[in-house]
């Protein structure tokens, strides 16, 4: 072989290898379908996951998020869910016209209602988290009352615990062990919650929620804690929510001493995560933000590729090489060429609605939102929910025959009030099904 040929082999070698070692880590949507807003997942390996919305929809994905099943269509806002192994599982809702929480035992081939709560049980479920197989804690809710739930026995019986000595709203609870974990949410404790009057506060137990002592206290009104992310045991991050200004809370000693770090030229944070103590991201209602320094320093920008806003809500990392995050639709962060929605088909059942996107969009002072229905349906609902969850709005109700339909929404609550600018998820319900959407109303 002449010299000139052994150098080619050579240089085609080292580009090969060296294309290898190089591969970058990048942000992929993956392929359930749109929602509203998918507000948590859970996987309990690199492959397996669920990941609920405000459809009311449960899916599930066995090959790292390429393909998708549908498992079950609740009729209300689903807000959370844990498994504490591949077959039990359990699913928060926002309450209202259906049941709190959910549960599996065969890996989410079936759902059932939680029978046997206790009366002083939260109104909603905004976090679940899973120490053990054995244990559980169910959290809520985030306007008011402050309480949760906990199971020792794999989720056949429960108790109450009541959070109001510290709180008044409760959003995400995370246990390290069955004894050691904290909570986030708003003070103080009152009858009737305020958004613009309550402060963050984060709270840690070290045995099993009988006792809490409050490590962090906000100095800022119109904030509250909202989730919870532990990239290490001893270093996380809570996102502390607010309708003006962004900011988050950083401990470094496992949860006993917590120090704020604001995210400039952003608000309305919810989702955070990490993939090492110093790389991570901040999303929401608002802009999604990424940081290299431990979150001293952000930088504004998308993490989706085909949706903005991307509306983050849960991070889940394994390791250093995986992150999953969940907000519009599911996306994740990993090495090389992932596959993504374009490349791979997914599993669903059929769909019984067909919603368009709302117009204007944005509005003032009002919509209309259209949606085509396949058959004759005696239960049709056209509902609004604001950025929080809650249901402010029945735009229409009652029996409507297969074909197009359109209702307006006048920007008013059930009260005939006029609400405030915002982004606001709409959902349609008829024969079984739902989808649901976000709008923005600007004023």
């Amino acid at each position: 072989m002449r010299s000139s040929q052994i150098f080619y082999v050579i240089l085609v070698v080292l580009l090969t290898s060296n294309y290898a070692v190089t591969q970058e880590f990048e942000w992929t949507t993956l392929s359930p379908p749109l929602s509203g807003r998918y507000d948590d997942m859970h996987f309990i390996s690199p492959d397996m996951g669920w990941a609920v919305n405000s459809t009311g929809q449960i899916w599930k994905t066995s090959d790292a998020g390429e393909t998708w099943v549908q498992q079950a269509q609740l009729g209300g806002y689903i807000r959370s869910i844990e498994f504490a192994d591949s077959l039990n599982g359990w699913a928060g809702t926002l309450g209202g016209e259906i049941p709190i929480l959910y549960r599996t035992t065969d890996g989410g081939q079936s759902w059932s209602p939680v029978q046997g709560l206790p009366t002083f049980s939260p109104r909603r479920i905004c976090g679940i988290t899973a120490p053990t197989d054995s244990v559980i804690y169910a959290g809520g809710a985030f306007d008011g009352p402050a309480r949760i739930l906990k199971s020792v026995d794999k989720g056949n019986s429960w108790q109450a615990i009541d959070m109001r000595q510290h709180a008044g709203t409760l959003i995400d609870v995370h246990f390290f062990t069955p004894d050691s974990g904290i909570a986030v949410g708003g003070a103080p404790a009152a009858q009737q919650i305020d958004l613009a009057e309550i402060r963050a506060v984060i709270m840690t137990t070290a045995d099993g929620g009988q006792s809490w002592q409050v490590r962090y206290s906000g100095s800022s009104d119109g904030q509250w804690g909202w989730k919870i992310f532990f990239v290490t045991r001893n270093t996380g991050f809570v996102s502390l929510e607010s309708n003006g200004f962004a900011t988050l809370a950083k401990t470094t000693d496992g949860g006993l001493t917590w120090s704020p770090k604001s995210v400039p030229n952003n608000a309305r944070l919810q989702g955070i995560g990490f993939l090492t103590p110093d790389l991570g991201w901040v999303g929401g209602w608002g802009s999604t933000a990424s940081t290299t320094d431990g979150g001293d320093t952000w930088e504004i920008g998308k993490i989706g590729t085909q949706f903005a806003p991307d509306h983050l809500n849960r991070f889940i990392a394994f390791g250093d090489s995986l992150v999953y995050a969940s907000g519009k639709t599911v996306f994740k962060y990993s090495q090389g060429n992932v596959t993504s929605v374009a490349s791979h088909g997914q599993v669903e059942l059929p769909k019984s609605i067909f919603l368009l996107q709302n117009h204007p969009n944005p509005f003032n002072p009002s919509t209309t939102i259209s949606y085509t229905l396949p058959r004759n349906s005696g239960d049709v609902r056209v509902r609004v929910y604001n950025s929080l969850g809650q249901s402010i709005r029945t735009v229409f109700a009652g029996a409507q025959p297969a074909g197009s339909h359109s209702v307006v929404w006048d920007g008013k609550n059930d009260a005939g009030q006029s609400v405030a600018s915002d982004i606001y998820i709409y959902r349609v319900d008829a024969g079984g099904r739902a989808e649901s959407r976000t709008m923005t109303l600007l004023k």
